[in-house]
């Protein structure tokens, strides 16, 4: 399709590089439009910001080094030497000159403390001397050398500056060079304290070498061509860069652009000034920057022409080169669609977007080239879990050598020497639960992946482990790398593996697994060796519930033991024994003969596995049968639960079978002791029962007899007479004199109702003692008296 066919299609991505080529060319113009108008105020600022900058950074660096001449003039002022000069009065008879000698030497080691300050002094009012470092003189002599010939200063003018009282400031001076020319200088003068009436006592003088502090000016004027004048507190120039010295502060609305630098706009000798003006409030200095506004305009106007020049520059060559550069772009682009659609076979629509079409075969072909790949190594990770699993099993029978065959499966073997770790999983439970939006299949993929990863990992630090799945268990193929000679230093290294792969898996992914080791072995042929050592000992630990990790090593003399034979220790009147203290209920005795017999076939690490465990099932039968010769079959839960019954059988270590056996003892032997005590609280009611009867039956018989009483039922039933009246209350309810003062009332109640006999022989006759106590007690039962109840019933 032609050029001009496809720039018609909207659709072409010629239109849309038209498009993109003018907002390119477009955007930076209608920018510069936006920018020529805020570019003078813009770049005013940017330049003030810039100054104000650099005058913050003038007043820093400056604060940094008077600092120093603070801290000098505070060494200086405080020196003991110094301060006896001044302020002793014992060179009232001129025998000062050693003592200023003296000063003047401690005063030279300070010089090379302090290289900013290009010399110091202390002047001495009192002998009007000055003290210089190494040296001495008076003050005349003194001016003349270090400030003779200044225009700005005479000797008088110095001196009354020496001789002031209570002053703290920088002044301008000059001061002679090395050459003997002047040269200004700025001078830190600091009174020492005196009195109110009281004459100066002399000052501390350090001078600074005015082209230090221009140096640091430099950068201010380099940047914007303006002047940099540096003030003391009475505004007095003491730095400049300007021959200009008669200025002033603008004393105008200043425009705070900063917390620190102000801004302000002057108009002097008709020309525009932008001042900046900065205090320090360390040193008490004032930093001024003037520039001129020219400066500003100039630069602006520049900028507004160039951008003018530059718009039509740009809309110019940019429409010529959009025009070349589509032309030249699109062709290869139109080469490329033709040969895609040729090598493909994706049809390509005219009315496409030529990059979409692209991208839609480019994406196309990835995810084919994904799914081969994806493809090629799944089956590559089960070609060589099956090689892997063959060659454990020993089951190769491939016409190349094992060694060439490993290489396809990205298996290097570095040695001749192997093991075999096995991996049985307890407990996954956790893992799954945490993985609800899987499938049960993707779940142990996860799970395969995990452990594979992990193992390998850790076997891959000192040597070289391959993973693959045999027999529902994950199996770890080492090689050992030949760093260890000895076999013992091969199991060291298999149980350290061992060891940090299950507490990995534990701790990081809750996953409990049992793992046993192999031995090592010296040749290829030889893995299939190892793996049923490996075999033998998981079989063993799963049965005797052993540690978690248990190697070939540790138990070898238990599996010799096993192919020579071993005893089976539990005769039948040690099973007869069990059962009768079963059926008595006697759970202790019970447990020391299970035990007993258990500890017996347990003691030593020797025997059949298999052959301990049938014990245990034997022990269970023991125990059901007990259970059968007692009537009880369906009243345990061990005999009736299906769940249980499942649980015995699906027991795979013999802690597990003897936790059962335990549960289903201390089970039975509760039940019988509870059976026989009911059965012998029973016997014991009715016995109970039988004597209160008699008891009542005598009382019914004897109640007559005066001396009736609990002693005397005690000696004839011979018991106790307090453990006869308990019983008889615990039966009955009532105390047993209680009854018996009942039956006497009930029995005179009938010879009451008899005319010939009175309420004194009735009492008699009725077993009282006395007639008071019957007429007491016959009244507390009835709640009447005996004549009363006579009366009434004889009307």
């Amino acid at each position: 399709m032609s050029f001009r066919n496809r720039l018609s299609k909207r659709r072409s991505i010629i239109l849309t590089w038209i498009i993109s080529y003018f907002s390119i060319l477009f955007l930076p113009i209608l920018v510069s439009l936006a920018v020529n108008q805020e570019s003078g105020q813009t770049l005013r600022g940017e330049i003030n910001r810039a100054n104000a900058t650099l005058l913050a950074q003038l007043r820093d660096n400056m604060d940094h080094e008077l600092q120093n001449v603070r801290r000098l003039n505070m060494e200086l002022s405080l020196h003991t030497m110094v301060q006896s000069l001044m302020y002793s009065n014992k060179y009232a008879n001129n025998s000062y000159v050693y003592d200023v000698y003296e000063t003047s030497e401690e005063l030279r080691l300070f010089k090379a403390s302090y290289p900013f300050v290009d010399n110091f002094y202390i002047y001495w009012a009192a002998q009007n001397t000055v003290i210089l470092p190494g040296t001495n003189r008076d003050s005349k002599f003194a001016f003349e050398d270090l400030h003779g010939g200044s225009p700005s200063m005479s000797y008088e003018e110095w001196l009354s500056i020496m001789q002031r009282k209570n002053y703290h400031g920088f002044l301008p001076m000059q001061i002679k060079s090395q050459g003997g020319s002047l040269k200004p200088a700025v001078a830190f003068i600091t009174s020492f304290p005196a009195g109110p009436n009281e004459q100066s006592v002399g000052s501390c003088v350090i001078l600074i070498d005015a082209a230090k502090f221009l140096d640091m000016t430099d950068k201010i004027r380099l940047f914007s061509g303006g002047q940099v004048y540096v003030l003391n507190d009475n505004n007095t120039i003491l730095v400049s860069n300007s021959p200009d010295t008669d200025i002033q502060l603008p004393q105008i609305e200043r425009l705070h652009i900063s917390k620190e630098v102000e801004f302000a706009y002057k108009a002097q000798d008709g020309q525009q000034y932008e001042v900046m003006h900065a205090e320090s409030s360390i040193s008490g200095l004032s930093y001024v920057s003037l520039i001129p506004s020219t400066l500003f305009w100039e630069k602006d106007r520049y900028v507004r022409n160039l951008t003018i020049v530059s718009i039509v520059i740009s809309l110019t060559g940019g429409s010529i080169l959009t025009y070349f550069l589509l032309l030249k772009n699109y062709g290869p682009l139109h080469r490329l669609l033709r040969s895609v659609a040729a090598q493909t076979g994706v049809s390509y629509s005219r009315n496409d977007n030529e990059f979409q079409y692209i991208e839609h075969v480019f994406m196309e072909t990835i995810d084919e080239k994904d799914k081969i790949g994806l493809h090629l190594k799944q089956q590559n990770q089960l070609f060589r879990s099956n090689f892997l699993n063959r060659l454990l099993k020993g089951l190769l029978d491939a016409p190349l050598p094992v060694e060439h065959i490993v290489q396809a499966y990205g298996i290097d073997f570095q040695s001749s020497r192997f093991a075999v770790l096995v991996f049985y999983l307890n407990d996954i439970d956790k893992f799954l639960s945490r993985l609800d939006q899987k499938t049960a299949n993707e779940k142990m993929k996860l799970l395969r992946f995990i452990i594979t990863n992990v193992v390998e990992e850790l076997a891959g630090k000192t040597h070289l482990g391959y993973v693959c799945e045999a027999d529902d268990l994950m199996v770890c193929l080492i090689n050992f790398s030949g760093q260890t000679e000895h076999d013992s230093g091969d199991a060291n290294d298999l149980r350290q593996i061992a060891t940090e792969a299950r507490e990995f898996l534990l701790k990081k992914f809750h996953i409990d697994a049992t793992i046993s080791i192999s031995s090592s072995h010296p040749t290829l042929n030889d893995i299939p060796i190892a793996y049923k050592e490996a075999l033998d000992v998981m079989e063993y630990k799963l049965v005797m519930g052993s540690s978690p990790i248990l190697s070939h090593e540790d138990i070898r003399s238990s599996l010799r033991t096993e192919r020579q034979g071993t005893d089976y220790f539990y005769p039948i009147q040690l099973e007869q024994q069990l059962m009768n203290c079963l059926k008595a209920g006697d759970y202790d005795q019970a447990k020391i003969t299970m035990d007993s017999i258990i500890e017996h076939n347990f003691s030593e690490v020797t025997g059949h596995v298999h052959l301990r465990k049938y014990l245990l099932f034997n022990l269970m039968s023991t125990l059901i049968k007990t259970v059968d010769d007692i009537g009880a079959l369906g009243t345990f839960s061990f005999t009736r639960d299906a769940a249980a019954l499942d649980r015995l059988h699906s027991s795979k270590t013999i802690e597990e079978l003897q936790s059962l056996l335990t549960e289903a003892l201390q089970e039975i032997c509760s039940h019988t002791s509870a059976k026989r005590k009911l059965a012998s609280m029973e016997t014991r009611y009715k016995t109970h029962m039988l004597l209160i009867q008699d008891v009542i039956d005598y009382v019914n018989v004897n109640y007559r007899d005066r001396n009736l009483n609990n002693s005397l039922i005690g000696q004839l039933f011979d018991l106790k007479p307090s453990y006869i009246a308990r019983l008889f209350k615990e039966q009955t309810g009532q105390s047993l004199i209680d009854f018996i003062s009942k039956t006497r009332v009930e029995r005179s109640k009938e010879l009451l109702l008899q005319k010939e006999l009175t309420v004194g022989e009735i009492s008699e006759v009725s077993g009282f003692n006395d007639v008071h106590v019957f007429i007491r007690t016959f009244k507390k039962i009835e709640g009447i008296t005996p004549g009363a109840f006579k009366e009434m019933n004889l009307v």
